[in-house]
């Protein structure tokens, strides 16, 4: 049986002492207020925030539904730390001064309501303003207003709090003003205490902090609660509403997120639940991008604003948990001016992790087809200022992720050498090359200069890639530079795109379909994460509010490379992901017409290297002679 979280029996304790003011309920003549009694989304909030606690996480961030009473078992969780931690220094985050109001209101009722005889805390007298509050205790507790528009960026610095519960933090109008204050928060005092809460508002830097917490679970801890969560949230089958809305089974798309919401967050959706969520769409009081940020069924949900999801937020929740447990290599490039001083170093630390630019899923196989999609920092986008390079393997019937480079840091000539680098490890592979804005001819020209660079005698003493060292850098590009041909039907071959218009719209269709019909196997969880927050709205489908989607957009060249000049020739050969697993795995097809071609063909091609001299196998090999 597992053990109790030793922080859950004192907050519980702590909350049936206290009396608060519910609009659910009337409070009794003579009475200060009301029993808190729980409801399911309440006691969410404070199991997974309890259990966290104990294993050390002091950092929250907390997405929820609208109207759930989170808003009390923050103020309860605020008032119990103060009044656990004397001469505590903490402080309260508001984005207008009228919230600030509400929430002093409720302190004050629910201070007034702990008996002394459980716990002397108490407001002291000339301690109560819109500024602060001061308890017996002598912890303070300062109130701040972050505001909702402008650019207010003072209003917390240097006041060194060890507690702080910052509220409706999507609606703050500076990041910049967020950032200032977060280095007024301790990092090492051990009663710590920080809570991020909020709905959601589109793809604004509240979105940017969820995910920065998703990916630090050592130090965060996301808390999600989902409109399901609050068991008020239903509608009883006695009642004449549930007749319209709760007999019919669910379709295929609410299937799918009672499903995802089971998986994930262990809660399963009754008729009663689903009835009330349908209702609530009925009404026509909100649009469905409106309801779901207001109540969302999951977590990528609530964050789309404005339009409409343009991939199946379900699908990717359902690789996002696959992708997230598929191990990979981690490495960053060092690029100076130099190319000839260009290095790869694998990153294992976990401390640098933030510096990995390239993921390595499935090394280079011989005989394997890849497509690989080069989108230039500003290739499709002018908002767009990451260099993103996708590598795909090819079948008849899948396109599998096998790395991904996406860098903000070096310059278009720099990424034409990584371009050159991954090309070069992963020979048999089709380029499409993103060249609107300039950026993409760009690379174009930077890899032919090397090309005739290195022709000059200078370099010829320079060997060809012949393994797949990741960290031999120079010799995998040579090998690409050399080889790359001009006919579409040999390796290395660049095709051009341009994303404009209805151009874009098809090779983002293109992608999607393939998603939905399962072909591609999507291994990097950035991604997937730039997936869902692509909205179609009208004509136009894009990442909104400068978010990027640069790597959405290397995989859509990839898959149309795929699908124009790959896909076909492997229906044709029979070279499904499974023969191909089970082949390279040595469970033969059985004398395989392409097995025997290769075969011959590498028998005939080691012959021929056999009776070359050295400088003639050198001159071949980069294409030469």
């Amino acid at each position: 049986m597992a053990k109790a979280p030793k922080w859950r029996p004192l907050l519980l304790r702590f909350i049936s002492e206290l009396r608060i003011i519910s609009r659910e309920e009337s409070v009794a003549l003579g009475e200060q207020g009301i029993k808190l009694n729980l409801w399911n989304s309440q006691k969410r909030i404070l199991e997974q925030l309890s259990e966290a606690m104990d294993q050390g996480i002091r950092h929250f961030n907390v997405l929820k539904s609208r109207q759930l009473g989170s808003t009390t078992v923050f103020v309860i969780i605020a008032l119990f730390w103060l009044a656990l931690h004397p001469k505590m220094k903490g402080a309260m985050v508001f984005d207008q001064d009228k919230t600030r109001e509400e929430f002093r209101e409720q302190i004050r009722t629910i201070v007034s309501s702990i008996p002394a005889s459980y716990m002397n805390f108490r407001i002291v007298k000339g301690g109560d303003n819109k500024f602060m509050m001061r308890f017996s205790n002598g912890s303070q507790l300062t109130f701040l207003v972050a505001g909702v528009g402008g650019s207010k960026e003072a209003w917390g610095e240097s006041a060194g709090f060890s507690f702080v519960l910052l509220t409706e933090v999507a609606s703050y109008g500076s990041e910049a003003g967020l950032n200032n204050f977060e280095e007024a928060m301790s990092e090492t005092n051990p009663d710590r205490l920080y809570i991020f809460e909020s709905t959601a508002k589109g793809y604004n830097h509240w979105k940017t902090r969820w995910d920065a917490g998703r990916a630090d679970p050592s130090t965060q801890r996301n808390i999600f609660v989902g409109w399901w969560s609050k068991e008020l949230n239903s509608i009883p089958r006695r009642d004449a509403r549930f007749a319209l809305y709760g007999l019919t089974p669910p379709d295929e798309r609410e299937r799918a997120r009672i499903r995802i919401v089971k998986e994930r967050y262990g809660h399963e959706v009754e008729a009663e639940q689903l009835a009330w969520i349908r209702w609530r769409m009925a009404s026509g009081k909100q649009t469905e991008s409106s309801l779901n940020q207001n109540q969302p069924w999951i977590e990528e949900e609530a964050f789309i604003l404005t339009g409409k999801s343009f991939f199946q937020i379900r699908l990717i929740a359902r690789d996002y948990e696959r992708a997230g447990a598929v191990p990979y290599m981690g490495f960053r490039f060092w690029l100076g001016n130099d190319f000839w001083s260009a290095q790869v170093e694998r990153i294992q630390d976990q401390n640098r992790k933030h510096e990995i630019e390239l993921r390595i899923w499935h090394q280079p196989v011989v005989d394997g087809q890849y497509a690989i999609g080069c989108d230039p920092a500003g290739g499709s986008d002018d908002k767009n200022d990451r260099h993103a390079i996708g590598v795909w393997r090819c079948y008849a019937d899948k396109l599998v992720q096998v790395a991904e480079y996406a860098d903000n840091m070096s310059d278009t000539r720099q990424a034409a050498w990584v371009l050159a680098y991954l090309a070069g490890t992963y020979k048999n592979c089709m380029i499409n090359l993103e060249l609107s804005g300039g950026y993409g001819k760009a690379v174009l020209a930077e890899l032919e200069n090397l090309k005739q660079m290195l022709r000059s005698d200078v370099y010829r003493e320079k060997r060809s890639a012949k393994n797949h060292d990741w960290s031999d850098f120079l010799d995998n590009a040579r090998y690409y530079i050399y080889r790359r041909p001009d006919a579409p039907t040999s390796a290395g071959y660049i095709i051009n795109f341009q994303t404009s218009g209805d151009l874009k719209r098809q090779i983002l269709n293109q992608f999607r379909d393939l998603h939905v019909n399962e072909v591609l196997l999507i291994n990097s969880v950035p991604l997937l994460e730039e997936m869902q927050i692509v909205v179609q709205d009208g004509s136009s489908i894009a990442a909104p509010n400068n978010q990027k989607d640069d790597r959405c957009i290397s995989g859509c060249l990839a898959a149309h490379a795929y699908i124009q000049h790959i896909q076909p020739t492997l229906l044709m050969q029979g070279e499904t992901y499974d023969v191909v697993e089970r082949r390279e795995a040595g469970e033969r097809t059985g004398g395989h017409i392409v097995d025997r071609i290769v075969t011959q063909y590498l028998k005939q091609i080691t012959e021929e290297e056999i009776a070359m001299t050295p400088a003639q196998q050198w001159m071949s090999e980069r294409g030469l002679v």
